[in-house]
């Protein structure tokens, strides 16, 4: 139903009085009360109106004590049933809190008391392997030890060990260096960063120069 524009102006007033009151979707069925929201109309301008609103957006309840505004009324129930279920799931999510066993962070886990691999590992020194070591059980277990930079460079250079048969004159002098080379070392004759490969090449091209001299 079309309504004039006092009556639309008067829908408007009632909505917001009904809104701030205390019953929230409508209000009490009292025309001197009523007619005071809408600025109090003559006796002929109220009858219009009412017959306006109440053939379109305003109800008159069933025991006829309340003008119900059916918008109003959908609005609170929706909010309402949105109140519920959020106070619902706040409450559900509490017990499933409260049920659930304590976890403890990565800081509070407790170690187990023997490791299968104990390691000891430094970033800045080379890494040698002694044989594994059986635990009580008959689990190996492999400790890993530091080795110094001059017993890296001597293992490393003196080559594949020869089992058997008689060494090359290669071998026997790049052994001899390395004797040479660990024993100035020791006496504090060369730099102690100077390795073994480096005092090898130096002395085989000393020797090869003395050789080629003895020979010219």
């Amino acid at each position: 139903m079309a309504m004039d524009l006092d009556a639309v102006g008067a829908h408007i007033l009632l909505m917001c009085a009904a809104g701030a009151s205390e019953f929230g979707i409508g209000l009490a069925s009292n025309e001197r009360y009523l007619r005071n929201i809408i600025r109090n109309p003559s006796d002929s301008d109220w009858e219009r109106i009412k017959g306006q609103l109440l053939g379109g957006a305003w109800k008159l309840s069933a025991d006829g004590r309340w003008w119900i505004q059916d918008g109003l009324r959908r609005s609170f129930m929706k909010q309402k049933n949105f109140s519920k279920k959020q106070a619902h799931n706040a409450e559900q999510r509490w017990k499933n809190a409260k049920n659930m066993p304590p976890q403890n962070s990565g800081r509070d886990l407790a170690l187990p008391e023997a490791c299968p691999h104990e390691l000891s590992l430094s970033s800045s020194s080379d890494l040698t392997t002694t044989p594994p070591t059986p635990l009580p059980g008959g689990q190996p277990q492999t400790r890993v030890r530091r080795a110094s930079r001059s017993q890296i460079e001597a293992s490393a250079g003196s080559g594949p060990e020869v089992k058997s048969g008689p060494q090359t004159e290669r071998q026997k002098m790049l052994e001899r260096l390395r004797q040479e080379w660990q024993e100035k070392r020791e006496a504090g004759e060369i730099p102690m960063e100077l390795g073994i490969s480096e005092y090898r090449q130096k002395r085989l091209r000393e020797i090869e120069s003395q050789s080629l001299g003895a020979t010219a």
